[in-house]
């Protein structure tokens, strides 16, 4: 039986290709998750030349996930998921929203309760056109205790590690963000250490973002308004209130749109996402711009402990 070798030129940034096939395609994988690079107890050893063969095949069909997916030509999202999110435009009622960490009561306009990637979960449910919606979720992961498409399973997703789903392309540029793109970060660490069952946020732009100056360091700052599911609600700007400001801070908000700032560097990668403001005063801005503009302050927390990622669904 003829080896099929792995051709190390295909994908330069495996530390892994080194022109000899790996044991198993289940085993260590550079930049992937240790706890689900961990390899099974009998794939230790010499494997024989048959697995070997179907490892390679599957290794070679792998590689094309490892491609960092880059939106160089979609310059905007499939806008099916919208049709539903702008539905949670409208003003707050706990009668039709409130936020929960369940898919289990997402009845559409009448009535919507559940959480942020509960929330995109049931935006992209809408994009029924051939089956899109289903497609794109069966490409994403789910985890915890529910087996729910949380927001860290999305942030999976828009990368470009093996847990990245063809149905979306990263915009690397914060600048170049569109209606219908998808906000998400992670954050870091086990549950322990987030002391909390929170993976991150997940929201959908409602717009492109608002370049607001720079911060006195030089980071580029901008002005955000997204749709999201939240326990509480988000910055007003110039006037316009998030749709949940009537919702009291003891109760679970839910659905609504709002505006969050987003700091960046000078090409556009973001450093920090501030949703809102301390638990005294949601909508402070005790910080200025070069320009004297009131904003959010920087939250060198959120720099430290989160990931961001932007993903652009695929036509």
């Amino acid at each position: 039986m003829v080896r099929l070798p792995l051709v190390s030129c295909l994908l330069p940034a495996l530390a892994a290709c080194q022109g000899a096939l790996p044991t198993s395609l289940r085993g260590a994988v550079a930049g992937g998750d240790p706890a689900q690079n961990a390899s099974h107890p009998q794939e230790a050893g010499v494997v024989g030349q048959s697995e070997e063969l179907l490892n390679a095949t599957f290794q070679l069909s792998a590689l094309a996930a490892y491609k960092v997916k880059t939106c160089s030509k979609t310059k905007k999202a499939k806008q099916c998921l919208m049709v539903r999110a702008k539905k949670a435009d409208q003003e707050w009622s706990l009668s039709w929203t409130n936020y929960s960490n369940s898919d289990r009561w997402m009845t559409g306009p009448s009535s919507i309760r559940t959480d942020c990637s509960g929330f995109v979960r049931w935006a992209l449910e809408g994009c029924g056109k051939e089956g899109l919606g289903k497609k794109v979720l069966k490409q994403i992961r789910t985890s915890g205790p529910q087996g729910r498409t949380r927001a860290s399973n999305f942030y999976d997703a828009f990368g470009p590690t093996k847990l990245g789903s063809s149905k979306w392309c990263a915009v690397p540029d914060f600048r170049k963000v569109n209606k219908g793109d998808v906000l998400v970060y992670k954050i870091k660490g086990t549950k322990k250490e987030r002391e909390g069952k929170d993976t991150g946020h997940i929201m959908i732009a409602y717009k492109k973002p608002i370049a607001y100056n720079e911060t006195h360091d030089g980071k580029l700052v901008f002005v955000q308004k997204i749709i999201d599911s939240s326990a509480q609600p988000h910055f007003d700007f110039l006037g316009d209130k998030d749709t949940r400001y009537r919702c009291k801070k003891t109760e679970k908000c839910g659905a609504g749109v709002g505006y969050v700032f987003v700091f960046t560097d000078k090409r556009g990668k973001i450093l920090a996402i501030r949703i809102r403001g301390p638990k005294k005063d949601r909508n402070a801005k005790t910080c200025t711009t070069k320009s004297k503009k009131k904003i959010a302050c920087f939250s060198d927390t959120n720099h430290k402990t989160h990931l961001y990622r932007v993903g652009r669904l695929l036509r």
